[in-house]
């Protein structure tokens, strides 16, 4: 009778697991689909199949430019955050006590504040100090929003380092510079690679804080917002694929990086 049980429970589990699967991954397994069908009309059934959406979305001039600024801003933000987060992780792992606790928590106010409050408020700040909307403010919203996940991430590591390293490259004469260059950062290499893989997804997806600050330069999301909001067409199918094949390839690359990293050592 208990194994009975214990069979009907496994069972059970494993059907769950695999409805849950599903539930995740059919709606994107249609939204694939649409992207090849024949017809502006999106839904079954398919009678033909079609590459011409993929063809439309590469040669539209506008998805192509917001493409463009969606990769600049990715890029600098993603830069921006690894230098800050980096610097601040490094300072919060040398604090103690009460301020190590209190600077952590300043550092993660980004990270959990709501995407929309998070928006607003960067978009008064940028107003507060004349920065203009587009672009460069963006790219700030971007980066304040990134650093909490790298110095996380930096963090981390930091706490697998042996700190006889850092001494022993003291004693020998070296800066506090130097030795964090030969020493703290070739050992951060992972960290720093997941970080910008998660850096530029994040600036990627992020709708909220580009739409409050964005100018007359859209990014990928909103130009995709802005289409929708006049229906949707096999046209948006073909580009959320295309992004998310993007997105996928990023992830393998960035496996097999730390994978073959981590054979090295």
């Amino acid at each position: 009778m208990t194994r009975s049980f214990a069979w009907v429970g496994s069972w059970l589990l494993q059907a769950y697991y695999m409805l849950f699967v599903a539930f995740l991954v059919l709606p994107i397994f249609v939204m694939i689909l649409m992207s090849f069908k024949n017809s502006e009309f999106l839904g079954f059934p398919i009678k033909g199949l079609t590459l011409d959406w993929y063809g439309a979305a590469l040669a539209d001039p506008a998805i192509l430019g917001a493409v463009a600024t969606t990769a600049f801003v990715a890029a600098v933000s993603t830069l921006i955050a690894l230098v800050v987060g980096t610097w601040a992780a490094v300072a919060l792992e040398r604090l103690q006590g009460l301020a190590k606790a209190v600077a952590f928590v300043i550092l993660c106010i980004p990270l959990a504040a709501p995407g929309i409050i998070s928006a607003i408020s960067l978009r008064i700040f940028a107003f507060d100090i004349g920065l203009e909307l587009g672009v460069p403010a963006i790219i700030m919203a971007h980066t304040v929003h990134a650093v909490p996940f790298v110095s996380l991430m930096v963090l981390a590591r930091l706490s697998h380092l042996p700190k006889s390293q850092t001494e022993a490259a003291k004693d020998l004469g070296a800066s506090p510079i130097t030795a964090f260059c030969l020493i703290t950062l070739p050992f951060l290499k992972p960290s720093l690679i997941g970080a910008s893989l998660f850096g530029l997804l994040l600036s990627m997806d992020d709708f909220n804080r580009s739409f409050f600050l964005g100018g007359f330069e859209p990014t990928l999301p909103i130009l995709v917002f802005e289409r929708m909001s006049t229906g949707i067409s096999p046209q948006i199918n073909a580009i959320a694929s295309i992004v998310l094949l993007v997105t996928l390839s990023m992830g393998f690359v960035g496996e097999r990086t730390l994978r073959r990293i981590g054979a090295r050592k």
